[in-house]
């Protein structure tokens, strides 16, 4: 196909366009102002109620696709969805099957229980078949690799926990993810 009508439609193109008739099969529900790269975010969040979230949300504050793959990271919609505290700091990522926890303080036994809640959760109830496991993220001011070995059981591949140094992105760095973004809204024209 790919000589007959062009670049856009090599094999992986043809994936997402599969895709993007499975996942929005009433056509006629779309909103003209997203884009292809909208669309293509959207796709990967399983939940229909989190994606008509999502797609309403973006809709109504204009997001850019970079924005909504944010949002869509940080992820509030799942913390309405399993009553859970705002000020736990829980995120997960459709994207990555990553849960992350980020704790300004010090790592401790019940924060990697409760990670280990989250991974348990996803593992039984958001997983499709074929999916990789989620893997739980701690990002912590500090942590005690004694605790961790101690608390974590010794075959564990599923939860993770890391000291973080929070710093600020240099001009090099948001030069690049400015000039990231500027790109996809020419490849959006």
């Amino acid at each position: 196909m790919t000589a007959e009508f062009g670049k856009w439609f090599n094999l992986r193109n043809l994936r997402y366009m599969r895709q993007f008739y499975l996942t929005f099969p009433n056509v006629n529900a779309l909103r003209s102002e997203l884009s292809w790269t909208h669309y293509r975010c959207l796709m990967k969040v399983n939940d229909a109620k989190a994606r008509a979230f999502y797609l309403e949300e973006c809709a109504k504050a204009g997001w850019s696709s970079r924005q909504l793959e944010r949002q869509i990271i940080k992820d509030p919609y799942v913390l309405e969805f399993l009553n859970l505290p705002a000020n736990e700091h829980f995120y997960e990522s459709n994207l990555e099957q990553a849960l992350i926890d980020l704790k300004t303080g010090t790592l401790t036994h019940q924060d990697l229980g409760q990670m280990q809640m989250y991974v348990n959760y996803f593992t039984r109830y958001q997983m499709n078949e074929g999916d990789n496991p989620p893997v739980g993220l701690l990002l912590c001011a500090q942590k005690s690799d004694t605790l961790v070995q101690l608390t974590l059981p010794e075959d564990n591949r599923q939860i993770y926990a890391a000291k973080y140094m929070p710093y600020l992105p240099t001009e090099e760095a948001l030069k690049r993810e400015l000039d990231l973004e500027e790109f996809e809204k020419l490849e959006n024209v």
